[in-house]
């Protein structure tokens, strides 16, 4: 899918595309191309289970999908995850993919 880069006219070619709730009015943007997965050795599909905190530690995926997920940097701050003092997987708010967007946003 094609994503919009900020309030550009440029776009970029990605497999799906992750937000991170960092402050209330914060939300930070991570993209993942099918280059960065095939670099990582992993599905978009097993990507999001990670994501959605549904992919077993026992899994051969977990750790690539770890690696990517604190390596990956946004696209605003250019910082990866693990540079950032808060940075946890429930901070994950939503997944959008050409099928649509994954809303984990937790009901309190």
């Amino acid at each position: 899918m094609k994503f919009k880069l900020g309030n550009t006219r440029q776009y970029i070619e990605v497999e799906m595309v992750y937000t991170i709730t960092r402050t209330s009015d914060e939300t930070e943007f991570f993209l993942c191309t099918s280059e960065i997965l095939e670099e990582y050795q992993i599905t978009p599909s097993k990507f999001i289970k990670f994501l959605k905190q549904e992919l077993s530690q026992d899994d051969p995926s977990y750790s690539p999908a770890f690696e990517l997920w604190v390596s990956n940097k946004g696209i605003y701050t250019k910082t990866a995850l693990k540079d950032l003092a808060k940075a946890d997987i429930d901070s994950v708010q939503n997944i959008i993919t050409a099928a649509g967007v994954i809303n984990l946003q937790k009901k309190n």
